[in-house]
């Protein structure tokens, strides 16, 4: 038997007990906290509180298909979302959901073809997550450099200093005073800006 994926957490939101119980069979491990939800309100409760690696829709949901509820985590949260469909709705569910970045799969499906399954999602959040990460740098970055051009403008406008001039002055500025260029750039925009 292969070894579970990386996945902490995975909610299962499922109306059916036995469709809970089934994919609870298929998933447990060791490794895995899974929780289970019978309804995309419940499931929506849990998510505001907990924070989950993995969430699987087991369509149909009492409370609404579950594409829309599918759809809607995509956006909203950074857990890999699986929707698991009859085979005969997966084609249109597919389409639907695909392009917002939830994995569909379809009914019936073996314990080896959702352990894959899941596997995939796993490599691919954390790949997201990386880049939501390295993102995040280059906006920080960006940010930095709006500020510190904001100051060196401001430095030339007040004190008639050439672009190179108020360049060299904020990086003196951050070396004498062991700051990063951005408080450097932060405390000559309060003191000159109106």
């Amino acid at each position: 038997m292969t070894a579970h994926p990386a996945a902490s957490s995975i909610l299962i939101v499922a109306s059916s007990t036995s469709a809970v119980t089934k994919l609870w069979d298929m998933l447990e491990s060791p490794n895995t906290d899974l929780v289970p939800a019978a309804t995309a309100e419940e499931a929506g409760r849990l998510l505001g509180s907990e924070h989950f690696d993995i969430v699987i829709i087991n369509a149909p949901l009492s409370d609404g298909f579950g594409s829309d509820f599918a759809v809607r985590l995509a956006e909203t949260t950074t857990a890999a979302i699986l929707l698991l469909v009859k085979a005969e709705l997966y084609e249109k569910a597919s389409e639907l959901v695909c392009p917002n970045g939830v994995m569909t799969l379809s009914k019936p499906f073996s314990r080896q073809m959702l352990r894959q399954t899941i596997r995939l999602l796993t490599v691919m959040r954390a790949r997201l997550l990386r880049l939501n990460a390295e993102k995040d740098t280059l906006q920080e970055k960006f940010d930095d450099m709006k500020l510190v051009n904001r100051a060196k403008l401001l430095l030339m406008e007040r004190l008639k200093m050439t672009e190179s001039e108020a360049h060299r002055y904020i990086e003196k500025q951050a070396m004498n005073t062991g700051s990063r260029r951005r408080q450097v750039a932060e405390n000559i925009i309060r003191t000159y800006e109106d």
